[in-house]
């Protein structure tokens, strides 16, 4: 593709997002004319920030801007986009498959918007993204068993949405994640195994939601886990001793039985913080 095609390409799509939201009206640098093109280098616009080599967008930066509307399918067109922060807006409408082709985003946080519908198994084709957060939306729907494709993520919330059915056993091929937060959804059925190969896990958050069952043992022998919040579920059984000699755990805090809040201090010091409950 030629630099000029590609130039093309990208102020298509900014002007796309000119015209799905309300941008221009709060930054009055984003304007396009009425055929649709930049009346200025978008590289100049609020928010914007673009490669010094080639001109290329590479990152949009526009949270907590009073924004609303819906991202357009073009958006998929900023191939070299590395980060999108558009957290603490309004953005409403479901993301468009298009996102899946976004090969170089490394960072997507999209939290505290409006954004509905169910995520697209096109995001599992974001093989850089190593950074996600979609918390404080209303996403619905099951997780797609693509999101198990994202092999450099290290950081995925979820957090107070509206998600449903149960976890796809793909989580547990993110083998470089180090925090999950899924708390505050609707999540149900039975907790997988497949988390127990998080060997890199360090903080996990299941609170709020309608799991059954028990905590899988093998969960108390993940290297790395430091803290297990699961409050507000229904989960139910006895805790593995597993977890009782986890060499690093520090807080497990769970609901069992539907009423009966369980509190354990585990881990290397336990010893020294139970004797003073």
């Amino acid at each position: 593709m030629s630099a000029v095609l590609a130039q093309d390409i990208q102020d298509i799509c900014m002007c796309d997002i000119v015209a799905s939201t309300n941008v221009a009206i709060i930054y009055s640098v984003w304007s396009c004319d009425v055929s649709g093109v930049p009346t200025s280098n978008v590289c100049n616009w609020e928010g914007v920030s673009c490669s010094t080599a080639d001109g290329v967008v590479v990152a949009l930066t526009l949270y907590y801007g009073h924004i609303n509307g819906s991202l357009p399918d073009s958006i998929g067109s900023l191939s070299s986009l590395r980060s999108l922060y558009i957290f603490g807006n309004s953005f409403t409408g479901s993301l468009p498959d298009s996102m899946g082709s976004l090969s170089s985003l490394t960072s997507l946080d999209l939290h505290g918007n409006d954004f509905t519908g169910s995520l697209p198994d096109s995001i599992g084709s974001l093989s850089s993204l190593y950074y996600l957060d979609l918390g404080s939306n209303d996403f619905t729907g099951s997780l797609p068993d693509s999101i198990g494709s994202l092999s450099s993520l290290y950081y995925l919330d979820l957090y107070w949405n509206s998600f449903t059915g149960s976890l796809p056993d793909s989580i547990g091929s993110l083998s470089s994640l180090s925090s999950l937060y899924l708390h505050g959804n609707s999540f149900t059925g039975s907790l997988s195994d497949s988390i127990g190969s998080l060997s890199s896990l360090y903080y996990l958050y299941l609170g709020s939601n309608s799991f059954t069952g028990t905590l899988p043992s093998v969960w108390g022998l993940m290297p790395s886990l430091y803290i297990l919040y699961a409050t507000n579920t229904s989960l139910s059984g006895t805790v593995s001793t597993t977890f009782c000699t986890h060499p690093s755990v520090y807080l497990l805090y769970v609901i069992l039985l539907a009423s009966q809040t369980w509190l354990a201090v585990v881990g290397p010091i336990a010893g020294a913080l139970l004797g003073q409950l």
